[in-house]
């Protein structure tokens, strides 16, 4: 137990440190929520002509706005890991990160987490003030709050482990970004990133529902406006699921590349 704990306490030390560390650049931070704000007002004033006074699905021009507000958070919460990890890969330094008396995924996933909870503070810090304006008082009552934080974290994780599997290609491509293109579009579109799943057919809904990326986006920002146990609990074993299946994936190329590993690079 006292080995788990102190484990456990290198990771929550180097979250922190890259928690602190993604303060320092304050422009970069300045322009990032310029752009999330702008993103905010243009998402917002398209939903705001669509559907005016009416509802889908129960979802009122409000909860949109508020949807919006959580699903952007999000999306420009994350920090481009995935391209350290490639270039690790890619020059051979990798070889010698291995060797930390710590994991090479969990340092990444330590500092993934550090630097987003930065951001989407900051973010959710910028968007509630804009949501306040715009659509009103958040929908979803304050119980709410645990299952959508819960639901955030679960995201976040399953994020990381998706992004970990595609750069870990590099160990047999030594190119990946396609692949987080790729993915990247997907959650725009299969994630929910603009478009709720309730406002897809039924047939492609169930199909998205299927797949992981709603449980990245989607059902942060479903349970921060709209609260309904039932739901957010099977929410909520859907995304540990897919975390399970990632977490398991990614380290098993991780175990298979590094069992061949070759440094191509100085």
């Amino acid at each position: 137990m006292t080995a788990a704990l102190r484990g456990l306490g290198k990771y929550l030390a180097i979250a922190r440190i890259s928690a602190r560390s993604s303060t320092a650049y304050l422009g970069d931070m300045a322009g990032r929520t310029g752009f999330f704000v702008l993103i905010l007002f243009i998402l917002s004033s398209v939903w705001e002509k669509l559907l005016g006074t009416g509802t889908v699905e129960g979802l009122a021009q409000r909860d949109l706005v508020w949807y919006l507000v959580f699903t952007e958070s999000l999306m420009l919460a994350v920090p481009p890991f995935e391209g350290a990890i490639e270039d690790e890969i890619r020059s051979g330094s990798v070889a010698y990160l291995m060797v930390r008396p710590v994991s090479y995924l969990g340092h990444h996933f330590a500092t993934f987490l550090g630097e987003a909870a930065v951001r989407l503070g900051l973010n959710l810090l910028v968007g509630a003030p804009f949501g306040l304006l715009v659509g009103g008082p958040p929908p979803a009552p304050l119980a709410g709050v645990p299952w959508a934080l819960a639901a955030t974290v679960l995201g976040l994780a399953l994020h990381f482990h998706v992004l970990a599997c595609l750069a870990l290609i590099a160990f047999w491509l030594e190119e990946a970004r396609p692949f987080f293109w790729i993915y990247q579009k997907l959650l725009f579109t299969a994630g929910g990133l603009m478009i709720p799943m309730e406002f897809f057919p039924g047939w492609l809904r169930q199909l998205l529902d299927f797949l992981p990326f709603s449980s990245i986006l989607y059902a942060p920002a479903r349970l921060a406006v709209r609260h309904d146990p039932a739901f957010a609990s099977g929410l909520l074993l859907q995304q540990a699921a897919w975390v399970a299946v990632f977490v398991g994936l990614s380290h098993a190329i991780y175990r298979r590349a590094t069992a061949r590993l070759q440094i191509n690079g100085g």
